[in-house]
């Protein structure tokens, strides 16, 4: 047993609730992907239908890459920090994005309507 107090240690039922989460992005971003395969394929100019296959191969070869990089990583410093950095890394390539869009949107349109309402 470690010396941990029950307050330092992760109880039973949050750990499985966060691995069972972690798990679940993978299924997630699958049954994403799926509907969308054809229109992916030919938006990067795939030549045979059966090729689109190769799009969920590289997919999972991206996974295996990233477990790759931060398997040693979470042995290094600990798992809390690495989960963070790919949630960090998880917010910046989907919300920052979006916000940022959404914001351009809103000065475009902003823009618009002042040039519009100019000779009033």
């Amino acid at each position: 047993m470690s010396g941990k107090t029950g307050s330092e240690q992760l109880k039973f039922a949050e750990f499985v609730a966060l691995t069972a989460m972690m798990m679940s992005l993978v299924a997630l971003s699958i049954d994403a992907m799926l509907p969308a395969l054809t229109a992916i394929g030919s938006e990067l100019g795939v030549l045979h239908e059966n090729s689109n296959q190769l799009i969920i191969s590289l997919l999972f070869l991206g996974m295996s890459a990233g477990q790759i990089i931060y398997g040693p990583l979470s042995d290094a410093t600990g798992r809390k920090l690495a989960i963070g950095t790919v949630i960090g890394q998880s917010y910046n390539g989907t919300v920052l994005p979006l916000v940022t869009g959404f914001l351009v949107l809103g000065v475009l349109s902003l823009g618009v309507m002042l040039w519009a309402n100019r000779n009033r």
